[in-house]
């Protein structure tokens, strides 16, 4: 069963990043006319999460936490800083 409401356009987002040395004004990807499929430039939720992590200063490839056994799990297990927001020269 499908909730009401988050059933349209599933498979593209908007992120806005503000603060921290982000690189503003840009636009980074873009979605087919309907804005339903990304077409370019396509960045994942793991992407946003590790330029998050990168801008606080937090080792997301290294930094794990243990599940109920016991075991590391890493707290990002897929994505990558996206480039155009991460350094200042």
């Amino acid at each position: 069963m499908t909730q009401p409401g988050r059933d349209h356009w599933p498979y593209a987002n908007s992120f806005l990043f503000s603060g921290g040395n982000i690189h503003e004004g840009q636009v980074i990807g873009a979605t087919d006319r309907l804005g339903e499929h990304a077409v370019d430039r396509r960045v994942g939720v793991g992407d946003f999460a590790a330029t998050i992590y990168r801008h606080l200063g937090v080792d997301y490839e290294r930094i794990t936490i243990a599940d109920p056994a016991g075991r590391p799990i890493p707290i990002l297990p897929e994505g990558r800083p996206i480039p155009e927001l991460v350094g200042r020269a």
